[in-house]
């Protein structure tokens, strides 16, 4: 079974972790069947804790011990007095429950949780107009309730990196470094474009370019390692004239897409 917490890309959410339970419990019980004496001991300053440990059966107060304070506020006194009763409430705890199932505030939670440690998102320029060929992120498939309210969230944490090969250049004017952010932000993301805050784009004709939003400070540049000080000067400026309209016309991650889809269509400036 999954670790504690984890959120699984069907959306299912483990809050206890019954078969690591299950192994340490009844090699417990073994134990004190055997006679050994030895006693799992699980540190708790909760004074109700320890009154709810003081039960009569030895078997049930180990089983007791072993299960973080937290969950086993969650188990009803009177089922602590009895293993088997205890035992099988601690496994329905631990079974998984759907995202879906949760009120929305705890979704929300959950969702800004597991979006806080994505880095890099790669998009292939190549295919952005089939939905079957761009890779996704697994939480964005569990649901179109879950993608509505986690698609905001992911391009907010994301880093987009955009790559545009040559040989999608070379096939025709119409795949263009520009036209391909368009059909993937039009085929893919809609009106989410406004919580993109950092995209990268790689292509032949722009080497390696990254834009962000802060939206304290504006639109910034970011990578720019193919660019000479000449080049980087001009896209320096650029972004901030493409700042001056966003904040004129009310935008927010829209601003990104313009910065790079503007001039995108043009190769590096000289």
């Amino acid at each position: 079974m999954a670790a504690l917490g984890r959120l699984t890309r069907s959306g299912m959410l483990y809050e206890g972790n019954w078969m690591e339970w299950e192994d340490r419990i009844f090699n417990q019980i073994e134990m004190m069947k055997a006679g050994s004496g030895e006693e799992f001991q699980f540190p708790t300053s909760n004074p109700r804790m320890r009154e709810r440990l003081g039960i009569r059966d030895p078997i049930a107060n180990s089983i007791c011990k072993q299960v973080s304070p937290a969950m086993l506020e969650r188990v009803p006194g009177r089922d602590c007095e009895q293993r088997e009763r205890l035992l099988g409430r601690l496994k329905a705890l631990a079974r998984p429950f759907r995202l879906n199932d949760l009120p929305p505030e705890l979704r929300a939670r959950i969702l800004q949780a597991h979006f806080g440690s994505v880095t890099r998102y790669v998009i292939d320029g190549s295919s952005v107009k089939d939905k079957t060929k761009q890779p996704r992120w697994n939480l964005l498939l569990v649901s179109h309730s879950i993608k509505i309210e986690a698609l905001p969230l992911f391009l907010g944490a994301a880093e987009i990196c955009f790559h545009h090969p040559a040989y999608v250049a070379s096939l025709g004017d119409n795949i263009t470094v520009e036209t391909a952010i368009c059909n993937w932000v039009q085929v893919h993301v809609k009106e989410n474009a406004k919580y993109l805050r950092h995209m990268t784009v790689w292509s032949s004709a722009l080497g390696e370019l990254g834009v962000h939003l802060d939206m304290k400070t504006g639109l910034g540049l970011g990578l720019t390692p193919s660019l000479s000080p000449q080049q980087r000067k001009r896209w320096v400026d650029h972004v901030k004239a493409i700042e001056t309209s966003r904040r004129a016309l009310g935008l927010q991650g829209e601003g990104v897409v313009l910065a790079l889809t503007i001039k995108a269509r043009m190769k590096s400036p000289s």
